[in-house]
């Protein structure tokens, strides 16, 4: 995993619309190490891709691929 808690990260423009719903950045308050099988076709990931909990300013969080996130 590239990022970790406490990390500052951007969402990359390549990501889906949904996940600019709260903001552009925020900040990584969780991880859970790879998506199982459900949370991939929800995400429309691979299969063990990390996922990030990213707060945003608005105190909202939403989880986040890791293959959409840069770090700030």
């Amino acid at each position: 995993m590239r990022f970790d808690y406490g990390d500052v990260v951007k969402i990359t423009a390549g990501a889906p619309a949904k996940f600019f719903k709260f903001g552009e950045s925020g900040s990584v308050c969780g991880i859970d190490e790879t998506a199982k099988n459900d949370d991939a076709r929800e995400f429309g990931v691979a299969k063990d891709t990390p996922l990030h909990l990213v707060e945003f300013p608005s105190g909202e969080a939403i989880e986040v691929p890791e293959i959409y996130l840069n770090l700030l």
